[in-house]
């Protein structure tokens, strides 16, 4: 056999083998997977509202401490965490600092 004669039947293999693997992966593509209907789905009930009017205090419980920061500590020092983090001052705890001493002020004049 001719050297010519050989790279066509390698070339003629090549060509069924690529054919086989192409039918394959059509059969493989028409597999069709099946999957709930949203539908099918069932959708859980709504919550009820667990606060209830109730400060987050009230709602986390736990130790007198926990009761204590919770009421008069978090909510100012995650807004002063806020503030920084959008702001990204170079002393973030000075200015973290700054503005708890702000609201302490703040707090003092509202209560007089």
């Amino acid at each position: 056999m001719s050297e010519e004669q050989t790279n066509n039947t390698d070339i003629g293999k090549l060509a069924t083998d690529a054919q086989s693997i192409a039918e394959n992966t059509n059969i493989q593509a028409e597999v069709k997977l099946e999957t709930p209907v949203a539908a099918e789905i069932p959708t859980p009930s709504p919550l009820p509202s667990l606060n209830e009017g109730k400060s987050l205090a009230d709602i986390i419980g736990g130790s007198q401490v926990r009761r204590y920061l919770n009421e008069n500590v978090t909510p100012y020092l995650l807004q002063g965490m806020r503030d920084i983090a959008n702001e990204q001052p170079n002393e973030p705890l000075r200015v973290l600092g700054e503005y708890l001493i702000k609201e302490n002020d703040r707090l003092k004049q509202e209560r007089q």
